[in-house]
């Protein structure tokens, strides 16, 4: 067999179809280093989600120090900003929070994050100014219980109640909307 010279190879039917296959995934890998964190989204049903008009009493955590926390929801209006350190979406939602924090105070808000305690966790909120008020979820039940699948979630409580929650980096309208909530509630 005699071996295939470039001109024989540019002009055997098939070269084009080749060259469209081949610019096309150049043209998606494109379109993913643009968008990094574009990430298929889970397969999950509403019923599996923490939904608004559910009732939520209290909250079993840890703090910083691994010592137990029961936080109740019955007697506040409570925002809880759920996060991970290694988030890339959560550390773009940080700026939100505390444009919402600043606003409705920081005695109404927890950051609650869904990381083992770890020494890297731990200078990561406290590099964040976030610390004092950071807890975590106590055991995967509890997780569970909160129905938190993604993250970062922005979810307010008012008397046990859920009564807004977004999943998601929150856009300027939503964060101007959690900002005013307690008025609306």
């Amino acid at each position: 067999m005699a071996p295939i010279s470039l001109r024989s190879w540019v002009g055997h039917p098939g070269t084009k179809l080749l060259l469209i296959i081949i610019l096309f995934l150049v043209g998606e890998l494109l379109v993913l280093n643009r968008n990094p964190t574009r990430t298929p989204t889970p397969n999950i049903n509403a019923d599996d989600s923490l939904q608004v008009g559910q009732a939520v009493d209290n909250l079993q955590a840890v703090d910083m120090n691994a010592e137990g926390q029961t936080f109740d929801f019955l007697g506040a209006d409570t925002f809880l900003f759920v996060f991970s350190a290694t988030c890339p979406a959560c550390e773009r939602n940080l700026g939100n929070w505390k444009d919402i924090e600043e606003k409705v105070g920081s005695e109404n808000v927890l950051y609650v994050s869904t990381d083992p305690i770890s020494d890297s966790v731990k200078k990561y909120v406290a590099d964040k100014g976030i610390a004092p008020r950071t807890l975590f979820f106590a055991n995967a039940q509890e997780s569970s219980r909160f129905k938190i699948h993604q993250i970062p979630q922005t979810i307010y409580v008012s008397k046990g109640q859920v009564k807004a929650i977004q999943v998601g980096v929150l856009s300027t309208e939503k964060v101007e909307m959690f900002k005013t909530i307690q008025k609306e509630v």
